[in-house]
C-alpha cells in the first residue's frame, strides 16, 4: 500500500505539471513521495516491504532501518546527482517479448546507447538511454507489432548513462 501511494503521488505530480514531471524538480518530487510514504506507515503496518529505485527508501523507512529525516536527506542528494547526470530519456515498450526488446535495443544502439531499464511485466518493458536511440527503438517496436510510448521523465534512469550520478552519491554524506 505504501508503494502504491508513492506511485499515485508521482502520477498526480505529473498530471498537475501538465504531464511533464520535469517541470517539478525531481529532488522535490521525490521528497514529496517519501513524505507520503512516511505519513501512511503509521496507519498501514506492512508485514513485508519491497521497493525499487525510490521505493527502496520508502521500504527502509517503513521497516525503521533508517529514520525519515535521514531518508529525506539521502533522497534529496540522490535527486541532485541524478539531475546532473540526466541526458537522455525513457520509453515503455508494449506487447513485445523480452528477447525482442533486447534485440531492438541492440539494433537501435547504432543511434546511441539504449538498454532495457525495467522489466515491469512480460508485455511492458521500459527502455532507457540517449534520446535518438530510444526514439529509434520505438519506431522499431511499432514495425515489429509492438508499441513504444515515450515517458515524460527528466533522464535515462536505470541505464548506464546514470553512472555519473553513482560516484558522487557513493562518496557524499547525507
Amino acid at each position: 500500500m505504501i508503494i502504491f501511494l508513492s506511485i499515485l503521488i508521482s502520477f498526480i505530480l505529473g498530471f498537475l505539471a501538465g504531464r511533464k514531471y520535469d517541470i517539478i524538480e525531481r529532488r522535490n518530487g521525490t521528497n514529496m513521495i517519501e513524505s507520503v510514504s512516511e505519513a501512511v506507515k503509521d496507519i498501514i503496518k506492512p508485514d513485508v516491504v519491497a521497493g525499487h529505485s525510490l521505493g527502496e527508501f520508502s521500504a527502509l523507512v517503513a521497516t525503521q532501518c533508517i529514520c525519515f529525516s535521514d531518508a529525506i536527506k539521502v533522497v534529496r542528494k540522490r535527486g541532485e546527482f541524478m539531475r546532473s547526470a540526466s541526458n537522455g530519456t525513457m520509453a515503455a515498450i508494449l506487447n513485445l517479448s523480452k528477447e525482442k526488446v533486447e534485440e531492438l535495443c541492440k539494433e537501435s544502439s547504432k543511434s546511441g546507447l539504449v538498454t532495457p531499464g525495467n522489466f515491469n511485466s512480460p508485455g511492458q518493458i521500459v527502455i532507457s538511454g540517449e534520446k535518438s536511440a530510444v526514439e529509434k527503438a520505438c519506431i522499431l517496436a511499432k514495425a515489429n507489432g509492438g508499441r513504444g510510448i515515450p515517458l515524460a521523465v527528466s533522464g535515462p534512469f536505470h541505464s548506464p548513462l546514470m553512472i555519473s550520478a553513482y560516484h558522487p552519491f557513493q562518496e557524499s554524506e547525507p
